[in-house]
């Protein structure tokens, strides 16, 4: 059995219209509700979905339709019931999944759902093979597509648009991705979440807040933290460090408003013997000793 993935695109919404058009206005309005509308787009071909049914005939098409919050996946079921008649035609079961995303960069959240939709329509075919259309989306749910694909399914195809014509082609990843990299995915995330557990708040700012400090965690990157007394920045710097590719390098916590201001650099880096009256010997700072 073949299935297909994809996320819901504008290219494929208005090839829809135009070839249904009852459905243009659910179409614009769709795609008007992530942004201004665009009047070029209305010259695009053919849609990369309707392209693969003709070129690779899958049994079966899951669709992944993103809202920004329950309220406006509610709102737009209509939406979705027009859009499934447009395949009317085709001898192929298409699947629309529904999926609240207030952020479509949201690595950790995109790659759970979008596995567990996976798992959720796939599992019970032992015999399946997979493809996963790369065009549609943020980079994040491709980078996600590709993730999924190979750790879960190592013999699933991606597919992009290769020319103004929009044939499609596999895409062949062109680097060797770590199989214990990507096994070790679910752990990873999960590790990474519980590290930032301590942070208490439900506020859209603490949110942020912690979204961004679970995104630097990973990376070799310089994190200021700013705030006033009591926000918690001292928490921040312990889950991001608990997070890091250093969790088990030393760890120092420095209250430099308490270091007098003529000490504050030679505190945190050091002195060389003769550097000023006084200076007897070398002197690492509170930074060399840590790094």
């Amino acid at each position: 059995m073949k299935i297909l993935y994809t996320w819901i695109g504008d290219r494929e919404l208005l090839e829809a219209g135009k070839k249904y058009p009852d459905f243009m206005p659910f179409a614009i309005k769709h795609i008007e509700n992530y942004g201004p509308w665009q009047n070029n787009l209305m010259e695009v071909p053919n849609g990369d979905v309707r392209r693969a049914i003709d070129k690779y005939t899958p049994d079966k098409i899951i669709v992944l339709d993103d809202y920004p919050d329950r309220e406006s996946l509610e709102q737009n079921k209509h939406f979705r019931e027009e859009y499934q008649k447009t395949f009317a035609i085709y001898q192929v079961d298409i699947q629309i999944e529904p999926v609240v995303l207030p952020d479509k960069d949201d690595y950790e959240k995109l790659y759970l759902k979008m596995k567990e939709i996976l798992e959720k329509t796939s599992q019970s075919n032992k015999e399946v093979e997979l493809y996963f259309l790369l065009e549609s989306g943020t980079y994040a749910m491709t980078l996600c597509w590709l993730l999924i694909g190979t750790a879960l399914h190592g013999k699933a195809s991606h597919f992009l648009r290769n020319n103004q014509q929009g044939e499609l082609t596999e895409f062949k990843i062109p680097l060797e991705l770590s199989f214990d990299f990507i096994q070790n995915q679910d752990n990873y995330i999960k590790r990474i979440s519980e590290d930032f557990n301590g942070l208490i708040g439900n506020s859209e700012s603490i949110n942020k807040a912690i979204k961004d400090a679970m995104r630097a965690a990973p990376h070799d990157v310089t994190v200021l933290l700013v705030g006033e007394t009591g926000t918690g920045k001292e928490k921040f710097a312990e889950a991001i460090k608990n997070a890091s590719l250093r969790k088990d390098k030393p760890y120092e916590v420095i209250n430099c408003a308490a270091i007098p201001a003529n000490l504050l650099e030679d505190t945190l880096f050091g002195h060389i013997k003769g550097a000023f009256t006084g200076a007897v010997s070398d002197e690492p700072g509170i930074l060399d000793k840590v790094n």
